[in-house]
């Protein structure tokens, strides 16, 4: 469930709408993909480089499960 992200309020609470399951999509999905990008496209950096790389990704990726925590307890009440 936790790749749902901004969606998981929705999908709780169907009645309440969307709210702001969008604007959230809307900034934190272009993050994980551009943090993902590296891994994606196989691009051969630095050992240095690759670990800031990661450690963005993993913030993205924290961003995304926190806003999904988020959407679901908006969702339930």
């Amino acid at each position: 469930m936790p790749v749902l992200g901004p969606w998981m309020g929705p999908v709780v609470n169907p009645k309440d709408g969307c709210g702001f399951a969008w604007e959230l999509t809307c900034i934190l999905a272009p993050v994980v993909l551009i943090a993902a990008a590296p891994f994606l496209l196989r691009l051969q950096v630095r050992p240095r480089t690759a670990t800031v790389w990661w450690c963005g990704f993993l913030t993205a990726l924290l961003a995304w499960l926190a806003a999904g925590i988020l959407s679901a307890l908006s969702g339930m009440g």
